[in-house]
């Protein structure tokens, strides 16, 4: 089976790592809405 030596995950990045990322990509998903809105 595709799972049988399954290794836990392991978080390389911190929280706030993950959040910048997330605030870059909201940015560039509301810049992409708006733009196509019209």
């Amino acid at each position: 089976s595709w799972n049988e030596n399954a290794k836990p995950f392991t978080w390389t990045a911190t929280a706030d790592e993950v959040l910048v990322k997330v605030r870059l990509v909201q940015t560039s998903m509301k810049k992409l809405v708006n733009n196509n809105a019209k």
